[in-house]
């Protein structure tokens, strides 16, 4: 499970002790998944991280004072608030790592590449677990379950609903079945991540459908950025003009 969503799922009042915060977290997990799994929390020790980066870009909003919180003391700042707070965070995190691993759930801590720990778990376990699923509402765990599960392995992604919403479940063999799976990884960068920016007034749905109207094409421009041996002149449209006019479409743009 992605730790970041564990955070925000929950929801905390005003007024609690940051124990029983604690243990509201801990009867989630046990009242909707019982105790066979794992959390992966972000650690944010590593400011120079693509995450910590998209972090501070979603926190912009909202934010709070340093708390020098201990178990019995009471909150005193909304949740949503104290979270923009990364030394609050990392400390909330801290407390809730201890109150899990006493209660006998697997617990970790990454400092880098958070979603990329959390598709490694869920990979390793497959060999010993007759169905695993990776929880969480991040569309970056989807993209790379789907990207480097080997196609004779199965992983779910479970996105859980809010409200009304239903929960969503996932595939990673239905999706590696889908004509531009291969290209999954391009589409994700080409259409905003954590260390890309998205093309103007261009979604991934609208670019994804440029896949499916010319997958020959599209593909064919994809594989020149899944080959690190390429040169720089690789890219030059001289040497490539009928892809010029993909990229012309995916861009709105027509070419000089």
């Amino acid at each position: 499970m992605d730790g970041g969503f564990l955070l925000h799922i929950v929801k905390w009042n005003v007024g609690t002790k940051y124990s029983s915060i604690c243990e509201q977290y801990v009867s989630y997990l046990i009242n909707h998944y019982g105790t066979n799994y794992a959390v992966v929390f972000y650690g944010y020790e590593d400011v120079n991280s693509t995450k910590h980066a998209e972090q501070k870009y979603r926190g912009t909003s909202k934010t709070s004072v340093d708390v020098n919180f201990y178990e019995n003391m009471l909150t005193t700042v909304q949740q949503e608030n104290f979270l923009a707070n990364e030394k609050n965070k990392t400390k909330l995190i801290e407390l809730l790592v201890e109150t899990l691993t006493a209660r006998g759930i697997e617990v970790s801590t990454a400092t880098r590449d958070t979603d990329g720990s959390i598709v490694r778990w869920g990979l390793n376990k497959v060999t010993s677990h007759s169905s695993v699923v990776v929880i969480g509402e991040d569309v970056d765990l989807l993209v790379l379950l789907t990207a480097i599960t080997p196609p004779d392995r199965n992983v779910y992604f479970m996105k859980p609903g809010r409200g009304n919403i239903e929960d969503k479940v996932y595939s990673t063999r239905q999706l590696q079945e889908l004509p531009f799976s291969g290209s999954i990884l391009f589409i994700h960068s080409f259409t905003r991540c954590d260390t890309t920016c998205a093309i103007f007034n261009k979604n991934k749905l609208s670019i994804l459908k440029c896949f499916l109207k010319m997958p020959n094409e599209t593909k064919a421009i994809a594989d020149i950025f899944y080959n690190p041996k390429l040169e720089r002149r690789c890219f030059s449209p001289c040497t490539r003009p009928h892809r010029v006019n993909v990229i012309s479409t995916l861009t709105d743009t027509t070419p000089s």
